[in-house]
């Protein structure tokens, strides 16, 4: 049957649904890759709280006085942070006269 006689807008829309018809499989599987992509973003972790942290920008000899070239600013993730140990006292040695005291 030809689609001659049928009004402009009515051929349009058969035209569209013969090319839907046509490439249906090719729409079913887009469609499903844009449902498991969505799905995969939903469900996937959070990213990790980062924080700013101050390290040397390459291998600096002891004793090297540190200028702005010789450090540089890294994102880390906040939970890998490990706390400074205080500086204790060696023992037998008064508070006075401790390292720590001194600082």
């Amino acid at each position: 049957m030809l689609a001659t006689g049928l009004p402009p807008m009515r051929r349009r829309v058969r035209a569209v649904r013969h090319q839907l018809r046509r490439r249906r499989r090719l729409i079913a599987a887009a469609l499903t890759a844009a449902a498991a992509l969505s799905a995969l973003r939903t469900l996937a972790p959070p990213p990790a709280d980062t924080v700013e942290v101050l390290v040397a920008a390459r291998d600096l000899p002891s004793g090297t006085v540190l200028d702005d070239d010789d450090l540089a600013v890294r994102r880390s993730r906040a939970s890998s942070r490990r706390p400074v140990p205080r500086p204790t006292r060696p023992a037998g040695c008064s508070p006075a006269r401790s390292p720590a005291a001194r600082s």
